[in-house]
């Protein structure tokens, strides 16, 4: 897929989703599922996914089920169910910026990079290596704490002593909601 052909299924899909969610001028919240904006949009599937999960991403849509279901092409008896997802609209569309590049390395980026290097760390050593504000680090601690990436393990002095437990590759794992501040 090239780049222009990306941007014009995102687009598609934007328009898809502003039909649904906009009513009156105003945004309304609702559901979609993969199989009903490929019908509407015509557009390809695996595309269209892609943009779907880049606009879960962006926290434009909130996964709300992932279900698989078998496969309905001819030649396709065998092999895993195919991905089924829905999605919830939280966000509006049309606050969508598609021109704004995406390919920045964010202060999660880092974070995430420095502690899969490290695997030990304390928040003000985050802030040493990646020069991250120490709210952000505590933030995406707790963030990671709970979806179970990272746990404290004691304490160096006064701070606490976080180590990453579950390892989920190179691109920092998907956590779009943001955790209450706590004593990280």
């Amino acid at each position: 897929m090239t780049m222009a052909t990306g941007t014009k299924i995102l687009a598609v899909v934007r328009v898809c989703i502003a039909t649904r969610t906009v009513v009156d001028g105003r945004f309304r919240p609702c559901r979609v599922g993969l199989a009903e904006v490929v019908e509407v949009s015509g557009c390809p599937r695996r595309p269209v996914m892609r943009v779907l999960d880049r606009l879960v991403r962006d926290g434009f849509l909130a996964l709300e089920s992932d279900e698989r279901v078998p496969a309905d092409r001819m030649g396709e008896v065998y092999g895993p169910k195919r991905r089924n997802p829905t999605y919830d609209v939280v966000r509006d569309i049309r606050l969508h910026r598609a021109h704004q590049a995406k390919s920045r390395v964010t202060c999660r980026d880092k974070l995430w990079s420095t502690l899969r290097a490290v695997r030990r760390v304390t928040v003000s050593n985050l802030v040493r290596l990646t020069g991250c504000a120490a709210d952000t680090c505590r933030e995406y601690l707790l963030c990671l704490l709970a979806h179970g990436y990272v746990r404290q393990a004691g304490r160096d002095g006064l701070e606490k002593i976080w180590v990453l437990v579950r390892d989920a590759g190179a691109r920092r794992p998907e956590t779009t909601d943001h955790v209450d501040r706590g004593n990280a």
